[in-house]
């Protein structure tokens, strides 16, 4: 069983958990391609604790581009991944992808934070004028 995948897990000094494909051709840098931060979260349950991973956008939504050049010296680890974990990346980077369109983003870029705010105090808005 080949259990190369070319995704990697770079760990980085700062503490962020990244998977993503790294070429490193620089002497300097590391050139990352779709970075994503790997988080896992714990939960109890009735058959005990369970833990589950979850992967986001690690600088997204602030930009939109997928390349980045990350400093040698703020990395602490480089592994290849596994390939269970390559396959739900692939997944998860299906699922940003198609969520993450120029049509769902006009309309996020759209968004007033005054319409925000005015909304969110009619919803606060009481009956009574008093205040106990």
């Amino acid at each position: 069983m080949n259990t190369d995948t070319p995704y990697k897990i770079v760990k980085l000094t700062n503490g962020d958990d990244l998977i993503c494909e790294v070429d490193d051709h620089d002497d300097i840098e590391y050139k990352i391609n779709f970075p994503l931060k790997m988080e896992v979260s714990s939960m109890t349950t009735k058959e005990g604790q369970v833990d589950s991973l979850n992967l986001s956008r690690w600088i997204g939504p602030y930009t939109e581009q997928s390349f980045f050049s990350i400093k040698r010296d703020h990395v602490l680890v480089i592994a290849n991944a596994s390939e269970g974990l390559g396959r739900y990346y692939e997944h998860v980077r299906r699922q940003i992808i198609q969520l993450d369109t120029p049509e769902k983003r006009a309309i996020l870029d759209d968004i007033n934070d005054e319409d925000i705010y005015d909304e969110l105090l009619s919803e606060l808005e009481t009956e009574t004028d008093t205040i106990h």
